[in-house]
């Protein structure tokens, strides 16, 4: 009995198809969030579209209404216009779990799996490969009020960090931020749905795997506690937020020992690889850098007042910026507001990175955003100031 929610689902569907009119009413647009792969980086948007009608079951001469309260993994997909993965989701290989956690004031529900084999079917359909994870989970909150459309502005309030877990790896360091992760957000009659993806763990399956959904856009060591010795990761009792933990149920059986081998040494290398880059970095710049807070900015640098501008934050959160000097350099990029100020404190500059030449120190651009009381972003390139 462990797919009874799919089942119910199954004997509640409508023996009639709803009508035009009701179609039209419950057909509706809403944007999805892609974001975050290595190193908090890529970033990307695709149209969806979500919709759900209500299950309508009539038995001999009374009616009776029933509403599948979630969307199924493979519904989720096809909201995403992956097809080919919504067919996976409904494969033999494809795990329905629908377990629920309640915590810190939301209701988190791990809804289903598949990975690996099960998605050499849906290659090249929107991304999706074959050496991936994906999972489904669902967010709701505890008190009933509904969670906020990604078009809200309280919508930037609402972050989680959500991830496949590999016991006996440190899950400061192996997780979607470092393993190829991304997702894709909507919200659907007050549950939000994330459809989650990373670098295939199937592989890892034999080791134990898990599935954490904390508060916050990154993994939060505060939120579990990893012992080195046995591997295994758990909650952190008393932590102040959310800090799901469920068992990934991927089949032990599907475990590869020697493409984990394989998988762990390729990203030992790449770790290596991004550390040379940073060790790259000057000395100069790198201590210039390491010495400049939002306090003593205005004594070290100074702000180029044409860059001056005033951001709004997009539905999904995410401020646009774009800038041109003088001499015809200059740059564009964006950034999420929840991200840069996670405590909402206006008024204290964020330095969100910064460019430079040859010339080091003297070419140097510093971006620098700071949030102000109306919820907009004043945006900001400074220079250092050249020693007297």
């Amino acid at each position: 009995m462990n797919n009874i929610d799919e089942l119910l689902k199954q004997a509640l569907s409508p023996v009639e198809q709803p009508g035009a009119r009701l179609n039209e009413r419950t057909l509706k647009k809403v944007k999805e969030m892609e974001r975050m792969t290595e190193k908090k980086g890529k970033i990307g948007r695709l149209p969806m579209a979500a919709a759900i009608a209500a299950a309508v079951f009539v038995l001999g001469s009374g009616t009776a209404f029933a509403a599948w309260k979630y969307l199924t993994p493979a519904q989720v997909a096809s909201e995403n216009e992956m097809g080919k993965l919504a067919a996976a989701f409904e494969g033999d290989d494809a795990v329905l779990v629908n377990e629920k956690q309640t915590i810190g004031g939301y209701t988190i529900t791990l809804l289903g799996v598949t990975s690996g084999e099960n998605l050499s079917e849906c290659v090249e359909e929107n991304g999706v490969k074959d050496d991936k994870t994906y999972v489904v989970a669902a967010v709701e909150k505890e008190d009933g009020s509904p969670m906020p459309k990604t078009s809200d502005e309280a919508y930037i309030n609402e972050v989680f960090f959500m991830s496949p877990l590999i016991r006996g790896l440190d899950p400061n360091q192996y997780s979607a931020m470092s393993m190829g992760g991304g997702y894709h957000e909507f919200e659907q009659d007050g549950i939000l749905y994330r459809l989650v993806e990373c670098d295939n763990v199937e592989i890892f399956a034999d080791r134990g795997l898990y599935f954490c959904v904390n508060s916050g856009a990154f993994y939060d060591q505060q939120a579990y506690s990893y012992d080195a010795g046995t591997g295994e990761i758990t909650r952190r009792e008393g932590y102040d937020g959310v800090n799901a933990l469920f068992d990934l149920p991927i089949d032990p059986v599907k475990g590869d020992r020697e493409a984990a081998r394989a998988y762990l040494e390729q990203w030992a290398e790449s770790m290596e690889s991004t550390e040379d880059e940073v060790e790259e970095i000057p000395m100069e710049v790198q201590e210039f850098m390491d010495h400049l807070t939002a306090e003593n900015l205005d004594d070290y640098a100074e702000r180029i007042e044409s860059t001056v501008q005033t951001l709004t934050p997009d539905q999904e959160g995410y401020v646009k910026y774009s800038y041109e000097l003088e001499n015809g350099s200059g740059g564009e990029g964006e950034k999420p507001v929840w991200d840069m100020f996670p405590d909402k404190k206006c008024g204290v500059p964020f330095i969100g990175g910064y460019s430079l030449s040859d010339d080091l120190l003297e070419s140097m651009l510093i971006e620098v955003f700071t949030l102000n009381e109306d919820g907009s972003v004043t945006f900001a390139i400074y220079v250092p100031k050249q020693a007297e």
